[in-house]
This record gives structure tokens, sequence and C-alpha cells, in this order.
């Protein structure tokens, strides 16, 4: 399910500064975090102090009006808080993660750029962290569906060649 809500930044200069600054140190830390929890998905200090990181982002970016990041942080918070309830974290859900906070850095730095900041006063489409799912798996498909995707579905199997012919036509 695709959750998808259009945000809009509503920047106040003097507290973006500070929400900056205190970013400039969660963010990377976030990052640590995940990279902790895909090495040890059963952490659950590392999953807490994660979280804590997440929330505080969060709670900082809309005070600052940062409202596109603050709601793409929520979105990984409460993917997080979910993964919590199982005895470890599912590596599909940290390249999920992993995936969004690449675009909550990139959000992150737009807010560096005055004219970016401009711009992200226009309303944006925001897709939550579970639209981020794992990458589809390949199908399965047994040998005869091969054959036929290989070589047309009215193919007819190569006849086996006696031992002796087979050597000669090699």
């Amino acid at each position: 399910v695709r959750a998808v809500s259009k945000v809009r930044d509503d920047l106040d200069p003097e507290l973006l500064h500070v929400f900056l600054t205190e970013a400039a140190e969660l963010l990377p830390a976030v990052a640590t975090g995940l990279r902790g929890l895909a090495a040890n998905p059963g952490d659950r200090e590392l999953a807490r102090d994660l979280m804590r990181k997440l929330h505080t982002i969060k709670g900082s970016a809309r005070m600052a009006g940062a409202m596109r990041l603050g709601e793409l942080v929520h979105a990984m918070e409460t993917r997080m808080e979910a993964a919590m309830q199982r005895a470890s974290v599912a590596p599909e859900t940290v390249d999920a993660l992993h995936t969004v906070y690449d675009r909550a850095m990139a959000l992150y730095d737009e807010l560096h750029d005055p004219e970016a900041a401009a711009r992200a006063r226009e309303p944006e489409a925001v897709e939550s962290v579970d639209a981020v799912e794992e990458p589809p798996r390949a199908p399965v498909i047994d040998l005869a569906s091969a054959r036929e995707l290989t070589h047309g579905a009215r193919a007819e199997p190569k006849p086996e060649l006696p031992a002796a012919a087979a050597a000669a036509e090699a």
C-alpha cells in the first residue's frame, strides 16, 4: 500500500538554523545506527537508540517548518517501531530505511540552499517508508516454462543422440 500525501515546507529561518545544526550530528548517527542494525538485527538497544534519534529529528524538523523532511523521518520512525515488535529487524526493513534515509538526506541538503528552500514551499508528494519495500523477487520458473520462454511455446524437446553420434558431432 502506498501512502502518499502532499506536504509543504513552511520554514522558520531562525529555527531552521538550529535544526540544521542539530541534524548535522543526528543524521549521520542515524546512518551509523542503520549500518549497526544491518550487522546486528537483534540489538534492541541499538534499535531503541535509532528510534530516539528519528523522533528527535522528526520533532525538530517539524518545529523548524521542514515538514517534508519531518514527514519522511516520521515514516521511518513508524516503520522502525513496527519492526521492533519482532525479535530482530528484517534485512528488507533496514534496506528500505536506508533508501528513505537517502531521500531524507537529499531534503536536508536542499535546506542549506535558499533557492532550494524556496522551491520546497511548493507542495510535493511524499511517500511513506512503506512505499519503499524490498525489491521484487524474480519469479520461480520451472524448467518446462523456461524452455517455452526461450524457444517459444511450441518448441519440441531436442532428441537425444546416441553417444557415438554425439561424439562425432562435437
